[in-house]
């Protein structure tokens, strides 16, 4: 059994597609989002149809709490995210879409247990865990591999008997902006790789309007 993870696509549709084609070439049995959809850059509606059409299994990110809980955030924040312009795109048929996602999965292959949550396992929505966090108190935990997104920072460790992951952005990241990335997993013999490719610069002006902070962070982390 072989699965695909991609988490973080924030409308970047030519960045989700780029990491399935990467998924394809290992044949893989299932592929699942880790939510985050949606907002930043302005194919939100591009991204839903395309994880529907393809039968991905998807998760809630913190941008599909905010949308369907209409939470207020900064106007800062709120102008950065680009979340007026995806409420417009959006219709009935997408929040209901979004709705059905799962806060988290639980798989079982064969003596393996995996969780995948979008933040943490222990705040799914909210709580960064970095390379250089503290990861001991994953170790209480019944699962085998764990495996999460939200930080946008790809990144791969065993700790103890346990393989804990961030499959990283197929949006944007934050670690070395000119790649995007998603996650193969080989589920028999748990071994995992993170897999990049680069940014779809070419098709930048494609991806607006997007707010200008959002343009001067590309701007930063691409080069």
């Amino acid at each position: 059994m072989t699965i695909g993870m991609i988490s973080d696509a924030h409308g970047n549709i030519y960045g989700l597609k780029k990491c399935l084609r990467l998924l394809e070439k290992f044949n893989v049995d299932e592929i699942f989002f880790l939510g985050d959809a949606i907002d930043y850059f302005s194919k939100s509606k591009e991204v839903l149809d395309f994880l529907r059409s393809n039968e991905v299994k998807c998760l809630k990110g913190n941008h599909e709490i905010i949308l369907l809980e209409n939470k207020q955030i900064p106007l800062e924040a709120k102008e950065l995210c680009n979340l007026d312009f995806t409420r417009g795109t959006l219709g009935t048929d997408d929040y209901t879409y979004i709705n059905s996602w799962k806060d988290y999965i639980e798989l079982n292959y064969g003596d393996s247990k995996i969780l995948m949550v979008h933040a943490s396992p222990f705040n799914y929505f909210e709580e960064y865990m970095y390379p250089d966090s503290d990861f001991s108190k994953f170790l209480d935990l019944k699962y085998d591999m764990i495996f999460m997104g939200h930080t946008h920072i790809p990144f791969l460790k065993n700790i103890g008997d346990k393989i804990i992951a961030n499959v990283g952005s197929a949006g944007f990241s934050r670690d070395d902006g000119r790649f995007i990335s998603c996650m193969v997993l080989d589920v028999s013999q748990k071994k995992a790789r993170i897999l990049r490719d680069k940014f779809p610069l070419e098709f930048v002006d494609n991806l607006g309007p997007f707010h200008k902070g959002m343009f001067e962070i590309l701007e930063r982390r691409i080069k």
